[in-house]
């Protein structure tokens, strides 16, 4: 998921800012100065964060999702005991 949205974002910039900026330079010291670099930056670290965060709330709806089904007994030391309740 994270390599389809990083190509559709750089195809993206490169349609938008092709007649202003030089997407194949070849000298790094041009690149890293560049207003384009920030530009990619800015974008990978929104995917980034975007990302987990939906890994996050992925982890925690399924980990609601089975604590739903159990029911714990810490008295008697069980970790977890099954839900009298079924799944269907």
């Amino acid at each position: 998921m994270l390599i389809q949205w990083r190509e559709y974002l750089y195809g993206e910039i490169q349609d938008k800012l092709k007649s202003s900026h030089n997407f194949f330079e070849s000298e790094s010291k041009v690149y890293e100065n560049s207003n384009l670099r920030n530009i990619i930056s800015r974008f990978e670290k929104i995917l980034n964060t975007y990302l987990r965060q939906f890994v996050q709330t992925s982890i925690e709806d399924w980990n609601s999702f089975i604590k739903s089904f159990t029911v714990p007994n810490l008295a008697e030391g069980d970790l977890w005991k099954l839900s009298e309740t079924h799944l269907s």
